[in-house]
């Protein structure tokens, strides 16, 4: 632990203290990895309720203890082998009370060991493009409002375009493109960080049609975001972690460019993480890109460092914005 932050030792003494206080409790199931990489599950404790007289600790140490931030290990007792053992804090995956460990062993036994969480992001965004185009083009442009260069955009007639040829950027290699296929530079669709909603639910199966077995959060993304790096949605004492977050920014070597944006209300994102384990939301990593006209667009989920795949959105369109900027 040699030069590890402040505010990492203490949030790992806030996890580390917050398992040791319902270990002190009640009885907890740890998973955890041993150091020969099996994977273990031990059903453990260190309150005397749980454990037989003979095998109490006997008398006190002296010995002023390591803060707990420093401790690698934890000493505990083992309720199934009647001793104490022992787990590496760096190894535990998971750590769960008693009943809910009893819990999920009864929904495994009515639902299956696999568990299937749907994840829906909703709300405001949409779909942009940004294309390089010469200065020539940029310089006729950058003056005229905002419905002369959509009337152009939009327009797919080529017969009827009244404009200098320097300053056609839509027509390239013999054709009109569409304004979606202007996107040199960057083309996304999403929804946009600051007006999104994120739901998750526990499903039965992977249909699109299967019945939600619970709801685990249905509101803003950013308030989840929040949520979940403040250990409000955790089900069982913290392990640490908090929810990634990859912000990334519009990269150009041009410098000037158009931008279309279609602006669209619904949902963007429909993905299913399938996992034996039960869900813990600061294994999620969302990416996203912000870009000049200020939207955040979020484009990546992923779980445990896999992507999760979108299985597509439904959304109505709210209008279109195009304009050329100087990057």
């Amino acid at each position: 632990m040699v030069g590890l932050p402040l505010g990492r030792m203490v949030e790992i003494m806030i996890d580390r203290q917050a398992t040791l206080d319902v270990l002190r409790q009640k009885e907890m199931v740890v998973h955890f990895t041993k150091k020969n990489g099996e994977q273990r599950i031990m059903t453990c404790t260190l309150s005397p309720n749980f454990i037989p007289e003979d095998n109490l600790p006997k008398g006190t140490s002296t010995k002023e203890p390591k803060p707990l931030a420093e401790q690698t290990a934890c000493s505990v007792y083992d309720i199934e082998a009647k001793g104490w053992r022992s787990f590496l804090w760096d190894n535990v995956t998971e750590i769960k009370d008693i009943d809910t460990a009893m819990a999920q062993t009864l929904s495994n036994l009515q639902h299956g060991t696999k568990k299937y969480y749907r994840i829906h992001i909703y709300g405001y965004g949409g779909e942009l493009v940004y294309h390089n185009i010469s200065k020539q083009a940029f310089d006729y442009w950058k003056d005229k409002d905002e419905e002369t260069i959509t009337d152009y955009v939009l327009n797919d007639d080529a017969e009827t375009v009244d404009v200098p040829a320097e300053a056609d950027f839509a027509f390239e290699d013999g054709y009109r493109r569409p304004w979606y296929e202007l996107d040199g530079v960057a083309h996304d669709n999403g929804a946009s960080e600051g007006a999104a909603y994120i739901q998750i639910e526990q499903v039965e199966d992977e249909s699109y049609s299967a019945k939600t077995i619970k709801e685990i959060y249905d509101g803003g993304f950013n308030d989840f975001v929040n949520l979940v790096n403040d250990g409000e949605l955790d089900t069982g004492p913290a392990i640490g972690g908090d929810l990634d977050w990859i912000q990334d920014d519009l990269e150009s070597e041009e410098p000037y460019l158009f931008y279309g944006i279609s602006s669209e209300k619904g949902g963007f994102f429909d993905g299913m993480i399938i996992t034996n384990e039960e869900f813990n939301p600061r294994h999620l990593e969302f990416s996203s890109t912000e870009y000049p006209n200020g939207d955040n667009i979020i484009h990546t989920v992923k779980y445990k460092g896999e992507d999760v795949d979108n299985n597509g959105g439904d959304t109505n369109g709210k209008g279109y914005y195009f304009g050329v900027i100087e990057w």
